[in-house]
Parts: structure tokens; C-alpha cells; sequence
């Protein structure tokens, strides 16, 4: 526990560096762009190269990861090897035929994603389809090479790579600005070159062999294969989401995707900091208490980490509550991004972060099932997720607009968290012991108490400026969720954190 601890830690610092620099670059972004048919375009060009790489990167997870793990346990090296060999190669070439066959398609594409927004919003989708298509070989790579490093236990190798591909990006943005979407699509190409060229130094550093191989592993296909169909399953209906939420928000009008994405990218930096960071650490761990049979340890873990995910939800809905409005009024609020916009994005914002608790418990229990390599279960849940998301979007999206979409994604998070919940207590018996819902309990009743004092604090501390008022809001937030985690059954003492 000690070592998993260590390397979330890692990982976490990395995060949250990580995604301080990405919401930087988004200042950048609302600075040059605000929100409107220019920014719509781009993230719905994304659409289809983030949803190939997404579904890519999910498979080689739940099928890769596991039994390189395993390999390297038994020191089969050469079977490693193969594998690492194969995985990187197959993430250029099935991506780059992905990006092929977009392009030779491109007309149908640019239906399904143009179809109800402004012409304007087309105009500009048809200049960066076609570049922004090659975003997901890239893409695919480095997050095979990061799963890789990760793996050997290289964390902060694979956690860095990303920093890298933030400043050229954004360098690139600010010197290119006068070249419109054009601006937007060549730093993030360039951004994922460097981040790629990062990750295979250090994976050469780590000795690990680059090779071309087509071929399948003979000795792995067995187990390929068993996992084949439900990886696929959920890696598609799972990423379907993210690209359903975009498609759906741009019938709510001109800049409500740009409303979502900034949303969104706000939302992201606090899970991909903290909840996608220490799952990467989760993962392997898991498998190795799944592989030991050490199941006792296993629903430790568990009990642990989800007491750590109530106090990141609960201290968020708090703060994006408290304090959203006026996070956003002192970050972007500027250039091109309106006092109406940052109403708009913190309306959204609030949305999506009720659901913070649905996406991050969901996320830890599939790692679980991953680990367990018993890929039918996600397969089964990523079905009901889409027909719940699909359902709820429909119904809230004429009532609250873009708001609706990102509350129906959230209800929906949710709804599958309880499904993963309960599949988890008929495997490993009962996950939570009756301490960890008594934690729960006070967990909700002192986040409620902090609630009122900051917006006690709000109002008091308003005169001296908004920077003054979230700085307070987050120091009692902090203070209250650190004196929970003293408690059973985390009993973390704030000065262990800082320990090498």
C-alpha cells in the first residue's frame, strides 16, 4: 500500500502540474477565441479522431496492461517484448487507416457533425477537418508508449511527457493567432509531436524495444481474443459519450459547444489531476492483489479509495458552487470571452461537477473489473450508459439547453456507478463496511457546513475583491475535507503527503 501510495502521489503532482499548465493554455484559448462559431468547429473536428483514439487506447488498456504486467511478473521477457512491440505498432497503423478512411469519407462526416449548427460553424469545420484528423495516430502512440512506461513503474516519465506537449502548444498558438482555426490546429499537432517524441526517449531510457511487428503474439492470442468483443463493446459506447454530449450541445445553438468544451476542460483538469492519474497507479495494483487472491486487501483498497473520491467530490461541488462564477470571472473572463459566456460555462460547469462522484467511483470500480479481466461486465454497463445518456440528454436539452446536457451526462455517471457498485459487491462481497458509510455521513454534513461558511465568506470578504473570496472559500473547503481524511478509514495526516 505504502508503494501504490508513493506512486499516486507522483502521479498527482504531475496532475495537477499537468493540468494547471492545460487551464493556462485555456486562458490563451478564451483570450483569442471567447466562444462562438470558430471554437465550435474545432471541438466538433475533434470529434472523430478524440473518439478513435479513445476507443484504441481503452482496448490496449483493459487487454494490455494486465497481461504485460503478468509477463513481466513471471519474467517471460520475451513475450513483453512482442506485446510492447505490437501494441505500439498497431496504435499508429490502426489509427492512421482510421484517419484515412475519414478523409476518404469526409462528406458523410461532415454531415453527422455539421448538421445542425450555423453555416458559418461549417465553413470553418470543412478548413480543419482534414488536419485534425491526423491527431489520433499521435495520440494513440504516446498514450501506448505512457501505458507502457506506467507499467515498469516509470510514472513520472509518463506523466511529464504530457507538460511538454502543453507549453509547445501554446507557444505555437500565441505566434499563430492571426491564422484563425488554423492557429488552433497547428498547436495542437505540434503539441502531441513533442509529447510523442518525449515518450519514446523514455522508453528507449527504460530499455524497452521498438520494433515494427505487425504479426500477432502466438502465445497471447488465446487471451486476445477471449477479451476481444466486450473491449471492443465498451471502448466504442464508451467514448461515444464524450462525442454524443458535443453533437447534442450543438443543438442548443451558436457557442453552446464552446460553452461545453470550456466546461469541460475545467471539469477534466480536476478528474484527469487527481481521479485519472491515480487510477493509472490503481490499475496495475489491482491486478497484482486480483492475481495474488489477496481479496481481503483488495476491498481495503477499495474502502480507501472511495472515503478519498467522496472527499474530492464533495469538496468540488462545494467550491464549483461556491465560487464557480467568480473562478471564472478571474480566469477568462477577457478578450474575446463575455460576462455572458462565463455564465453560460459556470452554469454548465456546476452540471457536469454534480455528476464528479458517478464518473470518479465509476472510473476506480472499472479498473477493478479490468484488472479481473472480466471485460463483459463493462461491455454490458457501456450499453446501458448510452441509452441513459441518450435519453436523458433528449429530455433535458429542451428544458435547460446546453445546461441539460451536461446534467443528464452527470445523472447518467451516476445511475452507472450504482450498476458497477453492486456487480462489485456480488464479486467481492461487501465493498463498503458500515465505518465507510458512517464516513460518507459526516463527509456530507461537514461539506454542507463548509458550503455556508463560504458563501458566509463570500459575502463578508466581497469588498476585498474576488481573488480574496475564493482564496478563503478554498482554504475552508480544504481545512474541513483535510480534518475528514485524519479520520478511519483514510487516516492521512497532511504532513505524510509531503513524504518521499
Amino acid at each position: 500500500m505504502t508503494k501504490m501510495l508513493r506512486a499516486a502521489r507522483t502521479v498527482v503532482v504531475f496532475g495537477i502540474v499537468l493540468q494547471a499548465a492545460g487551464v493556462a493554455k485555456l486562458l490563451v484559448v478564451a483570450n483569442y477565441f471567447g466562444t462562438g462559431p470558430r471554437l465550435d468547429a474545432y471541438y466538433l473536428g475533434l470529434v472523430i479522431p478524440t473518439f478513435a483514439a479513445a476507443v484504441l487506447t481503452g482496448m490496449l488498456q483493459t487487454s494490455f496492461v494486465p497481461l504485460y504486467i503478468r509477463a513481466r511478473s513471471r519474467a517471460e521477457d520475451e513475450v513483453a517484448r512482442n506485446l510492447a512491440s505490437f501494441a505500439l505498432t498497431w496504435s499508429a497503423l490502426a489509427l492512421g487507416i482510421v484517419a484515412l478512411a475519414a478523409t476518404l469519407t469526409r462528406g458523410a462526416a461532415m454531415i453527422l457533425l455539421a448538421s445542425d449548427t450555423s453555416m458559418q460553424t461549417r465553413v470553418e469545420l470543412q478548413a480543419a477537418f482534414l488536419p485534425l484528423l491526423w491527431m489520433a495516430p499521435l495520440t494513440s502512440m504516446a498514450d501506448c508508449g505512457a501505458m507502457l512506461l506506467n507499467a515498469e513503474g516509470r510514472f513520472a516519465a509518463a506523466a511529464s511527457a504530457p507538460l511538454l506537449n502543453i507549453v509547445v502548444g501554446t507557444l505555437v498558438l500565441a505566434t499563430s493567432r492571426n491564422l484563425g482555426i488554423y492557429a488552433l490546429v497547428w498547436s495542437l499537432l505540434a503539441g502531441l509531436t513533442a509529447q510523442l517524441v518525449v515518450v519514446l526517449l523514455a522508453l528507449r531510457r527504460a530499455k524497452i524495444p521498438l520494433r515494427l511487428r505487425v504479426k500477432f503474439p502466438f502465445s497471447i492470442r488465446g487471451a486476445l481474443t477471449a477479451v476481444a468483443l466486450p473491449v471492443l463493446i465498451s471502448g466504442v459506447l464508451g467514448n461515444l459519450i464524450p462525442a454524443f454530449i458535443q453533437l447534442i450541445a450543438a443543438r442548443a445553438g451558436v457557442g453552446a459547444v464552446s460553452a461545453m468544451g470550456y466546461a469541460l476542460r475545467l471539469h477534466n483538469a480536476v478528474v484527469q489531476a487527481v481521479v485519472i492519474s491515480v487510477s493509472v497507479v490503481l490499475l496495475p495494483h489491482f491486478a497484482r492483489l486480483s492475481a495474488e487472491g489477496r481479496t481481503a486487501e483488495l476491498r481495503q483498497s477499495l474502502e480507501r479509495v472511495f472515503a478519498a473520491t467522496l472527499l474530492f467530490f464533495a469538496a468540488a461541488v462545494v467550491l464549483v458552487s461556491a465560487s464557480g462564477s467568480r473562478v471564472l470571472g478571474i480566469l477568462l473572463q477577457r478578450g474575446s470571452f463575455t460576462a455572458a459566456d462565463a455564465q453560460q460555462v459556470s452554469g454548465v460547469w456546476l452540471a457536469l461537477t454534480i455528476g464528479l462522484l458517478g464518473a470518479t467511483w465509476g472510473i476506480f470500480l472499472a479498473r477493478l473489473f479490468q484488472a479481473q479481466r472480466q471485460p463483459w461486465v463493462i461491455a454490458r454497463l457501456a450499453i446501458v450508459s448510452v441509452v441513459v445518456n441518450a435519453i436523458l440528454a433528449f429530455t433535458f436539452m429542451p428544458i435547460w439547453g446546453v445546461v441539460g446536457v451536461a446534467a443528464a451526462s452527470s445523472l447518467a455517471y451516476t445511475i452507472i456507478m450504482g450498476l458497477f457498485h453492486l456487480r462489485a459487491d456480488r464479486t467481492l462481497g461487501r465493498v463498503l463496511s458500515g465505518a465507510a458509510l458512517g464516513f460518507a455521513v459526516r463527509a456530507i454534513v461537514a461539506n454542507a457546513v463548509a458550503y455556508c461558511l463560504a458563501v458566509w465568506l463570500g459575502s463578508l470578504l466581497e469588498v476585498y475583491g474576488s481573488v480574496s473570496v475564493v482564496l478563503a472559500q478554498m482554504l475552508v473547503v480544504a481545512t474541513v475535507n483535510m480534518l475528514l481524511a485524519r479520520g478511519a478509514p483514510l487516516g492521512i495526516e497532511l504532513h505524510s503527503l509531503f513524504k518521499v
